[in-house]
Order: structure tokens, then sequence, then C-alpha cells
């Protein structure tokens, strides 16, 4: 491997280790592991929803188990099956319910010897709850190991608040759950969050973080699994050094480790200071026995880019509150927005030979058509080649519906930067795409909105 020279002006396809013209994003695969998979053995009673949460989660509780529990648990030690109208003359038999067996107040167990005459679903032997869902047919059936979308529980618009045996897109709260043994709901827990993004093993340290901190801290981060799957595709050659901004728990270095690829962080760039205290209990620069914590250079407004030492690997999951769909989708006239901008400012000073972008997929969406024409310019403009795409990790691995836009960026030869671009008579942000032929956004991309993702 050649020398790292991060102020080459001109890098060969051979030095980077890769043929940029045939770079392809990682394979989707069938999914193998579920959120039921995944769920802690033992949970605290506080994450499970109480009677007046599941009734504004649930269809009109005539339709629903909760009401049963209400009118009956107080009557007698058991009560025979129920019949429950539903809508065209349809019905559904309830199961018995023992209340000596009660797991928690209101939460009853159910038996495991179900009628014949029962509609069983998936996880074998358990009736559907009938989830609010804002299409014609007003609702949606939930069985054990399905994902709940808890926000915006009185919502007469919400849709897709059910996921079929994966986690709807994590956000910065505790606002998803998960049907389980019993016919009832709870939240996800933090730790279940992280398995979410790919800390399958629970090897991240989280000491010392409120429960807050830990939804906060997994919605804002990166899936490590799906982000090392990128990095093997991307060729990188070993000792890389690495500079990560907008770092978060640092996902890239978490990727990179899981990927057993040797790697030097020169440094991040973080100002939230629970993030910024997770990132110190989990990475350090690489001295024998001892530990030496990772500089944080602060503000990425604040860096001068000539003090930082030279680095091949520019890593960044720009602000996107900006442009996702739970937040207003404001763009640049957000100042979150324009945070893009210290990356090509730094980018342009110290010319990494790769970078690695990401965002959510509402920065697709035709509002913001101009940023990303801006964003796949400039980036062309400082000389590099770019392959963008949606990718969603339930695609790559993991139980989550979590759809992010990835930029990979290979330095090429400033002589190249001002080649004419086509442009696309449609895009496909779910497909792979070069900058030399995706420069500029097409008119005709369709939004790919996801109305429970961010």
């Amino acid at each position: 491997m050649v020398e790292e020279n991060n102020n080459t002006n001109d890098i060969t396809n051979k030095e980077l280790g890769i043929e940029r013209s045939k770079f392809k994003f990682p394979e989707e695969e069938k999914l193998t592991l579920f959120l039921k998979d995944i769920l802690e053995d033992e949970v605290d009673v506080k994450y499970y929803l109480s009677e007046e949460q599941m009734k504004k989660i649930l269809y009109p509780e005539e339709y629903n188990i909760s009401s049963f529990r209400q009118r009956n648990l107080i009557k007698g030690s058991v009560c025979q099956t129920l019949q429950a109208a539903m809508s065209h003359g349809n019905t559904i038999p309830l199961v018995q319910i023992d209340i000596s067996q009660i797991k928690r107040e209101g939460v009853p167990r159910i038996y495991k010897n179900i009628s014949r005459c029962l509609n069983t679903a998936q996880g074998g032997g358990h009736t559907p709850l009938i989830v609010r869902n804002a299409t014609k047919k007003g609702y949606q059936e939930a069985n054990l190991g399905d994902g709940i979308s808890l926000e915006h529980p009185d919502s007469k618009t919400r849709r897709g608040r059910v996921q079929d045996q994966i986690a709807p897109t994590l956000q910065c709260n505790d606002s998803k759950g998960v049907v389980v043994d019993g016919l009832t709901i709870r939240k996800i827990t933090p730790k279940e969050c992280f398995r979410l993004m790919g800390f399958l093993n629970d090897e991240i340290k989280l000491d010392g973080l409120s429960n807050t901190q830990r939804y906060k801290l997994a919605g804002n981060g990166w899936d490590i699994n799906l982000v090392s799957k990128i990095f093997k595709e991307m060729n990188l050659p070993d000792n890389l050094k690495l500079f990560e901004m907008f770092s978060g728990y640092g996902g890239a270095s978490f990727a990179l480790k899981k990927l057993n690829k040797p790697f030097e962080c020169i440094g991040y760039s973080e100002i939230d200071k629970y993030a910024i205290e997770c990132y110190g209990n989990n990475h350090s620069v690489s001295k024998p026995l001892v530990f030496i914590p990772v500089v944080n250079r602060g503000s990425c407004v604040d860096i001068n880019p000539e003090e930082l030492p030279d680095f091949g690997l520019l890593t960044a999951g720009f602000p996107c509150q900006s442009f996702s769909i739970a937040g207003k989708g404001l763009g640049e006239l957000d100042a979150r927005g324009t945070l893009f901008w210290d990356i090509i400012r730094i980018a342009e000073v110290k010319k990494p030979k790769y970078m690695l972008l990401e965002n959510v997929k509402g920065l697709t969406n035709k509002k913001h058509k101009n940023t990303f024409d801006k964003i796949l310019s400039e980036l062309d403009r400082i000389g590099y080649d770019v392959f963008w795409k949606v990718c969603n990790t339930k695609l790559h691995g993991i139980p989550q519906n979590r759809d992010r836009i990835f930029f990979v960026c290979f330095r090429k030869g400033l002589s190249q930067q001002n080649n004419a671009r086509e442009q696309l008579s449609c895009a496909s942000p779910t497909k792979d795409h070069d900058a030399t032929s995706a420069g500029n956004y097409s008119q005709n991309l369709k939004t790919m909105g996801d109305k429970d993702g961010t």
C-alpha cells in the first residue's frame, strides 16, 4: 500500500485500492434476526404501558382485550371466552384469562391452551391487538413481536404504526414499543435500542448516562452493522487515520472495530456533553497498557483545519433535524442545516482520501432538491467522486425500519473536478448513484418520505 499522503492533489485508483467506477453499496439481504430476538429477558415494569396508555394506542376498546380486562378482572378468578364484535359482522373470540397469574397490575397472562376456533397470529396462540391506523380500514393488527410506534397516540392521521417483526425508526426518545407476551405493549428499552443500532453484544459502555440520554444517543447514532459493511466495500487500508465530525457515540470508530480494521482516530468533533462522555468512555488512542482519550476538537464551526493533524478518512452524520420528516423540514433555513459547509471547509483543506457522510432520507425530498444539488456539486468541486444511496437497516441484518442516505466519497485528481456531469432523467434514492452521472438531483425524483421514519 502506498504511504498515505493526504495533501496529494492527484491520487490514482491504484493508490486508493479500489476502482471507483466499480464501487457498490453492500448487497441487500433477507432478514434473519427479528425484534423478538434482541429483546431483554427481564424488563422493569416501568417500561410497560398503563391501561390508559394502551387505550390511546388501540382501536376502540370494545375490539380489544384491554376493555375485557377492565370489565372482568374484578369479577372472578377465571373469565370465560368473550366474543368481541368486529366490523363487517366478523368476530374475534378472546382467550381465557387467569388473574392469579397476573405478571403486574392490570396485565394478565394468557392461557397457552387456546380454543381451536381462535384466529391465531405470528408467535403462536395469540389473538392480535387491534391498533389505530389512519387508513380506510381504520386499524392494523399487531402480533407478538411486532414493533409499535407510540408517538401521537391521539392522532387520527397516523399511519404505519405497526411494523411486522421489526422496530419502527428509532428516534431520540422512548416512543417505540413492542408487543410482548400477555398481549400487552411495552417500550423498547435503551439497551434494546442500542442492539437495534448494531450493538448486538452490548459492547457500548453507557455508564453514568440516564435513560433519557441513552435513548437520545441511540436515536441520533449510526447503525454500526451497516456502516461496517459500507467500510468493507470501500476497501479501506489498514492503519488509516480517522477524523469523526458530529461523532455522537463514535459510530465510525465502532464500525471500524467491528470490521477488525486497524486505525487511529486523530480527533472528533462533538458539542453534546452526554455524547462526549459516552465517546470518552468507549474510545481511546491506541497505546499499550495506557488509556489516552481521543481529543475532542469541539464545535465544527470553530475548527481551524490548518491546526488539525493529517487524516485519511473523514466521517460525518451531519445534523438531520432540518431535513427530517419528524422535524419542521426547514432545510438550510435552520442553522443546523448549514453545518454541512463546515465539512466542505475542512475537507477542502485537509483533502482526506475517503469520506463517509450520512443523513436522513428526508434529504432526498423534492423540497430539499436545491440543498441536495449543492451537496453533490460542492463535493465534486473540492475533488471527490461521490456515490450515494438510501439504505435501510432492515435490509442489512438489523430488525429496524431505518432509512438513511449515505454519501461515499473518494478523492480524485483535481484536474478532473470540472468534468461535465449529466443529469439523470429519473433518480431512485434506493439505487447506487455515481456523482459523475447523478451530480444534479433529478426533477423527477419522487418524495421518499416515510410516515414513521426520520
